[in-house]
């Protein structure tokens, strides 16, 4: 609308009055000179205050990662970084992956879907192939104005439903050398196709790929930063999935003889063979011997075990340090006052508990997984003791941002858990990959039922973590036990009928 003035005063006026809040706004939103991490919150920060103002989203989702964490009550480890955003946010103790293989487990995060026998069932799983024409939690994201952006492994594979990300996915390239920086490693691997479990070298924290991904990631929260469009950036650290590669300096935290085997590390008593795998994953290095045939065979040596946990361990504190530069860089951005940061693994894994290595099973340290989230103005520090599940991801990220859910999903909305500790879904659902395995979770249960191939029940195992938290004894079978099983095999069933 054009504005006359009624006199040369008015004019004068006007045009002051303009001219102030035109310079006001401009040098309010310039850079004064070069931008530090500490000064640099840009118009993000700026918009905090706008009840108009959008959360941003940082979600970072770390391979095989069980709860082997100083704030899950493991006392031996070193992992400041992770315990600090859990102690600033909501923890879950009871957070489960619903299939534990990383593709599937990542396609059911990113569509809010439960696995079936059908649906997200290998670690290559997409989410394209699996379940067509279904809208991504990134896409319903990119539909109502976010920026969405992954870097590092966040799908399995990188061309999968490409449509839900506003740019190409960038990933750091190593997958010709796995990570391993000595020389001799590499021609092995070159060689035969299989290299060592583990390696470690004096190098920084940016050599190794997950180093080279955490750079980008503060480089891009650096862009992002600059911008008014609301975002979503999905970051995922690879380790500490094998090979156990890390600095040094990760690896002297743990001395060998420091380390110990789990207490339970023979196969449950009662348990039925469906439960067991040879954890072919692990023979796909050198150094890490022939294939078990049975749950009583051991083809690894004491010192092999312990190698491979102190890898572990070394790769989970390297993780760590890299997810405490994101976090620092977060902050320093200003962007810790409209940015919402959650953390899970895709699952767990296995360190010699029950026999078994790496994951694919419905045992606890395979399908429990590390889930916590911060919000802005959400108190930090609680815990919350209820089971909860994965493919609840989805749809709590669309409450906090205010967006309609697709009509297809089956998780639900955990916002109420961010200010409620005593939260809890009851019970939730995991998928054996192999075997054709089902379980279902409560406060105090385990039951997973076993089915061959026409769909018939061959086996069922029963876990009371009351009195048996590190599942040493199958007690399915058992009279005391049989209006549990009834029970929880019904819930299972009719779960199975309905996803």
């Amino acid at each position: 609308m054009k504005i006359i003035p009624r006199s040369n005063k008015a004019v004068i006026a006007c045009l002051l009055f303009f001219s102030i809040n035109f310079l006001s706004t401009n040098l309010l939103a310039q850079p004064q000179g070069a931008l530090s991490d500490k000064n640099s919150a840009s118009s993000q920060a700026s918009e905090v205050s706008s009840s108009e103002a959008k959360l941003n989203f940082v979600y970072i989702i770390i391979d095989d990662l069980r709860t082997e964490l100083s704030s899950y009550g493991l006392g031996d480890m070193k992992t400041p970084n992770i315990d600090q955003l859990a102690a600033e946010g909501v923890l879950f103790e009871k957070a489960f992956s619903n299939v534990a293989t990383c593709g599937a487990s990542r396609a059911s995060i990113m569509t809010g879907l439960y696995p079936t026998q059908t649906r997200f069932t290998h670690w290559y799983s997409r989410m394209d192939e699996h379940a067509p024409g279904i809208i991504t939690l990134a896409e319903q994201l990119k539909n109502n104005g976010y920026h969405t952006q992954s870097l590092g492994k966040v799908n399995h594979t990188i061309e999968d439903t490409l449509q839900m990300w506003s740019v190409k996915p960038w990933v750091a390239e190593a997958i010709k050398t796995r990570d391993y920086q000595k020389q001799e490693n590499i021609e092995q691997l070159q060689k035969t196709g299989k290299g060592p479990a583990w390696e470690y070298v004096d190098v920084d924290d940016f050599t190794h790929k997950d180093g080279r991904t955490t750079s980008k990631a503060m480089l891009t929260l650096e862009d992002l930063a600059k911008t008014k469009q609301p975002f979503f950036l999905a970051i995922g650290l690879q380790k500490p999935h094998l090979p156990f590669v890390a600095p040094k300096k990760y690896f002297d935290m743990y001395p060998t003889d420091s380390i110990s085997l789990p207490k339970v590390n023979t196969f449950p008593k009662s348990a039925p063979f469906q439960a067991w795998h040879g954890s072919g994953e692990l023979r796909n290095y050198s150094d890490m011997g022939k294939m078990p045939k049975n749950e009583a065979e051991d083809t690894l040596t004491l010192s092999q075990k312990k190698a491979l946990i102190r890898g572990y361990k070394a790769a989970t504190s390297y993780a760590d340090s890299l997810v405490g530069r994101i976090n620092h860089k977060i902050k320093a951005l200003g962007l810790d006052k409209n940015t919402v940061v959650i953390l899970t693994g895709d699952h767990g894994f296995s360190l010699g508990e029950h026999s078994l290595w790496n994951k694919h099973s419905t045992f606890n340290v395979a399908a429990q997984s590390p889930m916590m989230i911060r919000k802005p103005g959400v108190v930090g520090g609680k815990r919350v003791k209820g089971v909860v599940e994965f493919v609840d991801i989805y749809p709590t990220i669309m409450s906090l941002a205010n967006i309609d859910l697709p009509t297809h999903i089956q998780g639900t909305d955990l916002t109420p858990a961010l200010t409620d500790e005593s939260f809890t879904k009851g019970a939730i659902f995991h998928r054996h990959r192999f075997s054709e395995g089902e379980a279902i979770r409560t406060e105090r249960y385990s039951y997973s039922v076993y089915f061959d191939k026409q769909g018939n029940e061959t086996a069922d195992m029963l876990f009371d973590h009351k009195v048996d938290p590190d599942e040493a004894r199958n007690v399915a079978e058992l009279t005391e036990y049989n209006h549990v099983v009834v029970d929880l095999k019904k819930r299972l069933l009719e779960h199975m009928k309905t996803r």
